[in-house]
């Protein structure tokens, strides 16, 4: 039971988690930071395996029987391919960025903006990276928009009046 009389639930045999607490909500956004960029890494190599083969294919039929626009056909897909596989990648120097951070340096600005730049990149990709995104939002953000949306303590006691 934690501090407000709630089981803790079990994450795998040995660990239990407080799902109230915020240190949790971080080792599982960098948990879940770090899976969503191996799906995009992935994701990047699977789409450069077909078209770097695509590529490789046309330029070799375009070698062999000495065809010029069948090599640069081969070429083309070749570098598409490889450009194309580089954007989808480069998320995952960000998600990893941000997992690295919300997992060993969560109080460090920096983990904030990785994060959230992660975030924004993860929204459109449904639904997998919605989640990611909205989970990652309301872990990080959720101290600073509850400070600014209340009343301090200094500032109600400020204009308080003292007897």
């Amino acid at each position: 039971m934690n501090e407000m009389g709630r089981p803790r639930v079990p994450l795998y045999v040995g660990v239990s988690m407080d799902w109230n607490d915020k240190k949790t909500h971080l080792q599982l956004g960098a948990w879940f930071n770090a899976l969503y960029g191996l799906f995009n890494l992935t994701g990047a190599l699977f789409f450069f395996a077909i078209f770097g083969g695509f590529g490789a294919l046309f330029g070799s039929i375009g070698i062999a029987t000495l065809a010029v626009p069948a090599a640069l056909v081969g070429l083309l897909f070749f570098a598409l391919g490889l450009l194309i596989s580089v954007l989808i990648a480069l998320p995952f120097l960000v998600n990893i960025a941000a997992a690295v951070g919300l997992a060993w340096y969560p109080d460090e600005v920096w983990t904030s903006v990785v994060s959230i730049i992660a975030a924004l990149l993860a929204l459109p990709v449904f639904p997998f990276g919605t989640l990611l995104g909205i989970h990652t939002f309301v872990v990080v953000l959720w101290e600073p928009l509850m400070s600014a949306s209340g009343p301090s303590k200094q500032s109600a006691t400020a204009y308080a009046p003292a007897y």
